[in-house]
C-alpha cells in the first residue's frame, strides 16, 4: 500500500514547518538570553545560569546545522533536550540521586540506540528504505526510549509541582509520540514530525527558562509593590504633621 503523502510534499511541508519553529526558538532564544544573563547584575549571575545559557546556545547552534543537515545532530539534539529533561526532574525532586538512575539508563540506552540508527543509516542509499532494512529496529528503539524518557520524568515532575509547571514538558511528550507512531505507520509524515521536533526541543527549554524567569520577576514585582505600600503607609502620618 502505497503512501498517500508523497515523499518529496513531505519533505517540503517539513523544510516549512522547522523553519516556522527555528523563527519562534530564534525568539525564545534572545529572550531566555536576557533573562539568563543581562536581567540580574553580574554579582547574582550564578553557574547554574551560565550552564543553561550554554544549554540553550548549543541546542540554537545544532538545530541552524539541522536546517542543512539530518541524522547525527538530531540524534544529538535529542539527547540534550532529554538531559535537560532528566537535569530538571533531579532539581525538582530536591536533588535526590534514585530519583534520576532509570532516566539515565533511558538516556544511555537512547545514545546507544540512536548512533547505532547514524551508522546503520549510512548504509542506506535509497531514502524509502528507512522503514525498512536494519535500520527499522534502531530508529523504533531510540524513539520508544526517548519517549519513555519524556515521559517518566514528565510524570515524576508533575507529581511534585502544580499543573501549569509541566505544560511545556508534555508538547515534548507528545511531538516525540506523533514522531514515533508515524515511523511505525510507515508514513512520510514521519519526515514532518522530525525536523519539527529538532526546534521544538530548544522551543521547550528556552520556554521553561522564560517561564521561571518571567515568575521570578513577578514575585520581586509584588515583593517591591508590598515594601512601597508599607513605607507609604509609614510616611502617611509625618506628611500630616509637616502640613
Amino acid at each position: 500500500m502505497s503512501d498517500p503523502l508523497p515523499l518529496a510534499r513531505a519533505e517540503l511541508v517539513a523544510l516549512f514547518l522547522e523553519s516556522l519553529v527555528f523563527g519562534a526558538f530564534c525568539v525564545l532564544y534572545g529572550i531566555s538570553t536576557w533573562i539568563l544573563m543581562y536581567r540580574t547584575d553580574s554579582r547574582n549571575r550564578t553557574t547554574l545560569n551560565k550552564m543553561l545559557f550554554a544549554t540553550s546556545t548549543l541546542m540554537f547552534a545544532l538545530c541552524i546545522a539541522h536546517l542543512g543537515l539530518d541524522s547525527v545532530i538530531f540524534i544529538t539534539q535529542t539527547l540534550v533536550g532529554d538531559s535537560f529533561v532528566t537535569y530538571r526532574l533531579f532539581i525538582v525532586w530536591n536533588r535526590t540521586l534514585w530519583i534520576i538512575v532509570i532516566p539515565i539508563l533511558l538516556l544511555t540506552s537512547a545514545g546507544i540506540s540512536g548512533y547505532g540508527a547514524c551508522y546503520e543509516f549510512t548504509t542506506v542509499t535509497d531514502p524509502e528504505l528507512i522503514f525498512q532494512s536494519a535500520l527499522r529496529p534502531w530508529i523504533t528503539t531510540f524513539f520508544c526510549i526517548s519517549l519513555c524518557t519524556n515521559v517518566l520524568a514528565t510524570t515524576l515532575i508533575a507529581a511534585k509541582i502544580m499543573w501549569s509547571n509541566h505544560k511545556s514538558a508534555a508538547i515534548y511528550s507528545v511531538t516525540l509520540a506523533s514522531l514515533l507512531g508515524t515511523y511505525i505507520a510507515n508514513s512520510n509524515a514521519q519526515y514532518i514530525c522530525l525536523d519539527a521536533l529538532q526546534p521544538l526541543i530548544g522551543v521547550v527549554f528556552t520556554l521553561i527558562i522564560i517561564r521561571v524567569g518571567l515568575g521570578y520577576s513577578l514575585a520581586d514585582s509584588n515583593a517591591q509593590a508590598i515594601v512601597d505600600s508599607h513605607q507609604l503607609q509609614s510616611e502617611r502620618p509625618h506628611i500630616v504633621r509637616t502640613v
